[in-house]
This record gives structure tokens, C-alpha cells and sequence, in this order.
């Protein structure tokens, strides 16, 4: 498969997920969060007289832009991953997968933050390098402390990875496929 229609199908897939979320929302409500002046987000709404903020999904008039972060680690990411961190400004986002396990996606809040989960992502592929494991990129925290969603970066498979351990349970043959199975929670 072709790195664009990579892009294209995961795009596509994300897009249908964000629209579920919302819609979602629009029947229960928007999430909330306490408003910080000095962390202000595309993705924020209205404050609310409590001083929170309501905020969704923003999709970005510019993608985050990776490959400073691929330089820096000499490899390239595989292309869906570039769609899942750089398509929205988001707050994490909470998500059930088909067997009702939870899962809360990160996301890019603003461009610092974008730069701080680069960071985050070079420290997590330099630690699987000194441990001698194969490359994979964080997408999603669980309740388990130990346990992240992560996509293999040669592949593209999404799996149910153990931090420090070289163990992963296969979830989605990849990003697209994934996201499609997932729902707002």
C-alpha cells in the first residue's frame, strides 16, 4: 500500500471517529477542563462562569510536523502516524474498543505541546533501542500504568504494548482499521 492511500484511508477513518465524538457530545455534553491563559488551545470553546473551558477536536490548518523528531531519531515514520498526531489540536480523548476495553488517546493540545510529545516520543524509542526492542510510538494510555497502545513503526500494526517488556497483544493490522472499531466513551 502507498504512503498516500495510507494517508488518505487513515485520515478518513480519524475523521469518521472525531465526527462520532462529537456527535456523541452533542447528546451528553462537551468535556471540560480548567481554563489556563498560559496553555490556550485552537480546540478551546467558551468559559464557562466556573472558569472552565469546553473544547473539542480543531482540526490544524497545518500539520504537526515530524520530522525533526525523525531526524533527530534517524528513522521515518510510518505515514498514519502523522495523521493521528498531526491532523487535530485535541485534548486527550477517552475511546472504548470493540471489546469494551478503555483507552484514552493522546493528543496535541498546542504547538508546545506538540513539542513536548516529540520529546516524550524520543525518550520511548530510545529506551525500546537500549532494551533491544522493536520501535513503536505511544497512541493511547490505558488504566494500567504499564500498559500503552502503541503502533510498531515498520508495520503499522496497533498493539496493547507492556512498558520495558517486550510484550504486545495485537489489536488492529493498523491505524485505520483501529479506528474505525473504536467509540466515544
Amino acid at each position: 500500500m502507498t504512503d498516500v492511500l495510507i494517508y488518505q484511508q487513515t485520515s478518513s477513518a480519524f475523521d469518521q471517529l472525531i465526527k462520532r465524538i462529537i456527535e456523541h457530545w452533542q447528546d451528553t455534553r462537551f468535556p471540560q477542563q480548567p481554563y489556563d491563559p498560559q496553555w490556550v488551545s485552537p480546540c478551546q470553546k467558551e468559559i464557562d462562569e466556573n472558569g472552565l473551558v469546553a473544547w473539542q477536536p480543531e482540526l490544524r490548518e497545518h500539520p504537526l510536523d515530524l520530522s525533526a523528531t525523525e531526524d533527530a531519531l534517524d528513522l521515518c515514520f510510518h505515514p498514519s502516524l502523522s495523521v493521528f498526531y498531526g491532523r487535530y489540536y485535541s485534548e486527550t480523548i477517552d475511546v472504548t474498543f470493540t471489546n469494551n476495553q478503555s483507552f484514552a488517546f493522546v493528543q496535541v493540545w498546542n504547538d508546545d505541546d506538540g513539542l513536548r510529545l516529540q520529546e516524550n516520543i524520543i525518550a520511548h524509542i530510545l529506551m525500546q533501542r537500549k532494551l533491544k526492542q522493536t520501535e513503536t510510538v505511544f497512541i493511547a494510555t490505558t488504566e494500567d500504568d504499564f500498559k500503552v497502545v502503541s503502533m510498531i513503526n515498520h508495520s503499522g500494526e496497533i498493539v496493547l504494548e507492556t512498558l520495558g517488556k517486550d510484550q504486545r497483544q495485537h489489536l488492529s493490522d493498523n491505524l485505520a482499521e483501529f479506528l474505525s472499531q473504536l467509540q466515544p466513551a
